[in-house]
C-alpha cells in the first residue's frame, strides 16, 4: 500500500511491514513512544502549570499499576476509539480519520473539573 501524499516527507521504511515480527514490534514501539515523549515535553514547556498524572503508587501496588498502564489501558482505549475511528474512516479516509480522532479525544485540559465541588455533593 503506497503512503499518502501528505506523509511523503516521512522516511519510506516507516510504511513497510517488516517480515521479522520482533523488528516490526520494536519499530512500532519506537514510533509510538518517541512522539509521545516529545508531545509530553512540549506540553510541559508550553503549559508549565498543568498538573501531571498522579498515581500515588506504593511499591506493593507497582505490579498492578504497571499491568494497568501497559496491558489494560491500551486495550480499553482501543475498544473505546474503535467505533469512532471506523465511522470517521468510512467518511474521510484513514489519515484524516486518525487526525480527527486524536483531535476529538478528550484531553486532560478539556476534562479538568471546574470549581471545587462535584455534582454528586462531594460524596464520591
Amino acid at each position: 500500500m503506497p503512503r499518502p501524499a501528505y506523509l511523503a516527507w516521512l522516511p519510506r521504511f516507516l510504511f513497510s511491514t517488516d517480515p521479522v515480527p520482533e523488528r516490526y514490534v520494536a519499530k512500532a514501539w519506537v514510533l509510538a513512544l518517541v512522539p509521545s515523549f516529545l508531545l509530553s515535553v512540549a506540553l510541559g514547556w508550553l503549559l508549565p502549570d498543568l498538573p501531571g498524572s498522579q498515581f500515588h503508587a506504593s511499591i506493593e501496588r507497582l505490579p498492578l499499576l504497571l499491568f494497568l498502564l501497559i496491558v489494560a489501558s491500551p486495550v480499553f482505549e482501543t475498544l473505546i476509539l474503535l467505533p469512532m475511528v471506523l465511522v470517521l474512516r468510512r467518511g474521510f479516509g484513514a489519515g484524516p480519520a486518525v487526525l480527527t480522532s486524536a483531535a476529538l479525544w478528550p484531553s486532560p485540559i478539556a476534562s479538568k473539573p471546574r470549581g471545587g465541588a462535584s455534582s454528586s455533593g462531594g460524596r464520591f
